[in-house]
């Protein structure tokens, strides 16, 4: 117990001077201001140098062994965290398309299957065949502001070292103006029977579901659609990635056409500050975990552990140039229990 207070104190020490004389991120991202040869100048002094990071090893080893990469279409896109040893996997749905894979610690790479979403959340479940996996442990208590903390990766390579920078809160979305969302690449416009398609972005979701110019959208994800506006404020509520289905008349005929979302071209205002790229879904949340640690988006699913390896909760969004938002464990937890297929019975 002593040793564990001791390397604790001494990871803090350590963390406060390297965080005094740093600005750059997990992944040594560009920084934001116009020197841009300081990190290289001076990689030593930045808080998630090799140093910090083979110091950290220790404490996320652990939790890597139940940290997964998930791939769609044989492209990393995720993390995940095995959160049962039958083979139930957390990860962040938004992320997901066709053909999802893990990667296991161990190196296996086996076929996944989706077993739900939770739009709330931005989490998802997944199954992959096998058993006797190393599920994560987590922590007796909930994450608090000022606490040392690392997100765990694969194999048990620490991604880096942070601490937690807020109480835990809800995050609201912005509105559709201003937030990131799903994308069909349609121009549309209304006529007597609801809304038209006007044109067709090329290399667009509409375009690879086979919509056309002159077709009538009729349903959405079996809702009725009276107006383009109905249309797009749907839309705008869905992230990028989502599969939604469509109901269309094209001259005489009705047709069922599916389309997976793309991402919305727009951006925040906060993103004028640099350093991406961001979650195509950072909003709308109704309780994170706010911290510093700057990762990538395709490193989210994974966990957030604190100094004894023990699960805070789930990375969900790469937010703003220094903050990442994280599902609480409490939040996870209900949510699996919500997506389980026991839980439905």
């Amino acid at each position: 117990m002593h040793k564990s207070v001791s390397y604790k104190m001494l990871l803090g020490v350590l963390l406060l001077l390297g965080t005094s004389c740093s600005v750059a991120s997990a992944q040594d991202e560009e920084p934001p201001w116009q020197d841009r040869g300081f990190s290289r100048r001076l990689p030593n002094l930045l808080k998630n140098n090799a140093q910090m990071k083979s110091l950290l090893k220790p404490v996320a080893a652990p939790a890597g062994n139940a940290t997964v990469q998930i791939f769609c279409d044989d492209h990393r896109v995720a993390l995940g965290t095995i959160v049962a040893a039958d083979g139930l996997i957390a990860t962040k749905a938004s992320q997901l398309s066709e053909k999802i894979e893990c990667r296991l610690s161990d190196g296996r790479k086996l076929t996944a299957t989706l077993v739900g979403e939770d739009e709330a959340t931005d989490m998802a479940l997944l199954r992959v065949d096998a058993k006797g996996l190393t599920p994560i442990v987590w922590a007796a208590a909930a994450a608090t502001t000022g606490s040392i903390i690392a997100a765990a990766g694969p194999n048990g390579d620490p991604l880096g070292v942070g601490v937690i920078s807020d109480a835990i809160r809800s995050m609201p979305g912005l509105g559709s103006r201003n937030s990131p969302h799903g994308w069909l690449g349609i121009g549309v416009g209304t006529d007597n029977d609801g809304p038209e398609v006007q044109n067709v972005s090329p290399g667009s979701a509409a375009e690879k579901a086979g919509l056309k110019m002159g077709d009538r959208i009729k349903r959405l994800n079996g809702r009725d659609l009276r107006s383009a506006d109905e249309l797009i404020d749907s839309l705008s509520k869905l992230p990028a990635n989502k599969h939604v289905a469509l109901l269309v008349q094209r001259d005489e005929k009705e047709l069922k056409l599916e389309a997976t979302l793309g991402r919305s071209p727009g951006k925040l205002s906060q993103d004028h500050w640099g350093g991406g790229p961001f979650s195509d879904r950072r909003w709308g949340f109704a309780q994170v975990i706010s911290h510093d640690l700057a990762i990538a988006p395709t490193d989210c699913g994974g966990p957030l552990v604190d100094l004894d390896g023990r699960c805070l909760g789930i990375n969900i969004a790469r937010a703003l140039r220094v903050t990442t938002y994280a599902l609480p464990s409490n939040v996870v937890k209900e949510t699996i229990a919500k997506l389980s297929p026991k839980e439905k019975k």
